[in-house]
């Protein structure tokens, strides 16, 4: 329905309102932390979060083409960063504004499953969430508190 198309916008708004601030927050110096070994950096996360939706909407969907912003521009600064948020996100707002009633309700194959369209948002939704979480270990392995995260 397209009250639920409305909860699934605020949702990409409520991601890339997220991530800037996530960008804003850690040092230049952070920008290649790594949590983790064998974890992406702070930069590759962000870069991930922004754009691995869009390319995945690309992929599977008729429409416009999606270009990635350059991933090595993008990890270089912070600027880079918050251009690629913003190119990926635009992208997904304007197909997610643009697909017909019976384009959402069309179900497509997906890892062995058929599922409907709209359900592929909520999916790529709960993948950006989650990847958000891990950015916050990068904060905390440099000592920093993330972000606020504000969920009222």
């Amino acid at each position: 329905a397209e009250d639920y198309r409305a909860v699934q916008l605020e949702s990409l708004a409520s991601q890339r309102a997220r991530l800037h601030p996530m960008v804003d927050s850690i040092p230049v110096s952070g920008l290649a932390n790594i949590d983790n070994p064998g974890q992406r950096s702070f930069a590759e996360h962000v870069y991930h979060a922004g754009t691995a939706n869009a390319g995945a909407i690309d992929r599977f969907f008729p429409g416009p083409a999606f270009t990635p912003p350059d991933s090595a521009r993008s990890l270089a600064d912070k600027d880079g960063l918050r251009t690629a948020i913003d190119t990926s996100f635009d992208y997904l707002r304007t197909i997610l504004e643009g697909q017909s009633e019976e384009e959402r309700l069309a179900t497509f194959q997906l890892a062995g499953r058929s599922i409907p369209v709209w359900r592929f948002w909520d999916e790529l939704n709960e993948h950006t969430y989650w990847t958000l979480g891990e950015i916050v270990g990068n904060f905390r392995s440099l000592g920093m508190a993330p972000p606020n995260f504000r969920f009222f």
